[in-house]
């Protein structure tokens, strides 16, 4: 992926110069042909202005630019040209077009796709400065920079998979922080188990646990609602379809999510 600068820098003016090497070769062509020797060939002073003014020049950008293929066939046209010796105008003008063709083809492989400054953040979002998510939840960290590719790319289901997994190693530190067995294939055990903690009568409550309880009644709070309204759906309803906007919405809370575990001391269980 690359920016619209570099697109601009690197390939715009690289191309723009190419395509003006090829109007070059096809002027000393023409001028060949009206030479008035009216021969039907292509004299060994004109064949090495082509090689020294356009062919050598060609190879570099081609290089620049890694278009191999069409750098391989510069060399094969270079290795047509023998010194001393005139080669026919129609071959000359053949290898020009073979080669621009070859150009053409070249260039069709090479796919750039434009992500709108819009969306550039989620794509970055592997760049960012974010050190409490990449400090205690470094995988979660990764797949928090896949969703965000996602949804540059538009795939707005694909981001809410991998949001799932963030999730999954967030419940999972929750789980180990309370000392209980964390099942990821089910979270209503984590779920049942916060909630018969919160129901114990207040005075029978730890200081400490009192102490943390908002943030545990929090977790749950997010546990039941993202279970219900998004892991069902996406799991299991194949026919539900996740649109850019909802990918989006459970992205920046997902991040916000994971980004309170850690400032409340959770740390990624493997």
């Amino acid at each position: 992926m690359v920016s619209l600068l570099d697109v601009q820098t690197f390939y715009g003016t690289l191309l723009c110069t190419l395509t003006s090497y090829f109007g070059k070769t096809e002027s000393l062509c023409e001028a060949a042909s009206l030479s008035g020797t009216h021969t039907g060939f292509i004299d060994p002073a004109t064949l090495k202005g082509i090689v020294s003014l356009s062919l050598h020049e060609m190879k570099n950008l081609c290089n620049r630019m890694g278009l191999g293929m069409t750098l391989a066939y510069i060399e094969r046209i270079e290795g047509e040209i023998k010194p001393g010796k005139s080669v026919a105008l129609t071959v000359v003008q053949g290898w020009m077009r073979t080669l621009q063709e070859r150009l053409e083809d070249e260039l069709q492989t090479e796919l750039l796709f434009h992500v709108g400054k819009e969306r550039a953040n989620f794509y970055n979002y592997g760049n960012c400065e974010r050190a409490e998510i990449s400090t205690a939840f470094p995988l979660s960290f990764g797949e928090l920079a896949c969703a965000g590719r996602c949804i540059a790319y538009g795939e707005g289901t694909a981001c809410v998979f991998h949001l799932m997994r963030v999730l999954d190693y967030g419940f999972r530190s929750v789980a180990n922080s309370l000392e209980i067995t964390y099942d990821a294939r089910n979270w209503m055990g984590l779920s049942s188990s916060i909630e018969k903690k919160l129901e114990v009568n207040y005075k029978e409550k730890s200081p400490d646990w009192r102490a943390s309880e908002p943030f545990y009644a929090s977790v749950l709070t997010n546990m039941l609602a993202i279970s219900r309204a998004h892991r069902n759906p996406v799991l299991h309803e194949l026919e539900h379809k996740y649109t850019e906007a909802e990918a989006e919405s459970l992205f920046r809370l997902t991040d916000g999510f994971i980004f309170d575990l850690a400032k409340h001391g959770m740390r990624e269980k493997p």
